[in-house]
């Protein structure tokens, strides 16, 4: 279920790549965020 929903969000032409960094380090999976985006950034 996470990768479906970075690589939607990834998709998404209204996406907001430090506002999902900002909220993935709230919720403690910034690392795991980073390294799924990475390739995509």
């Amino acid at each position: 279920m996470f990768n479906k929903a970075i690589i939607n969000y990834i998709k998404d032409p209204m996406k907001n790549v430090s506002k999902l960094l900002e909220i993935a380090k709230i919720r403690g999976v910034e690392k795991k965020v980073y390294d799924k985006i990475g390739t995509w950034l």
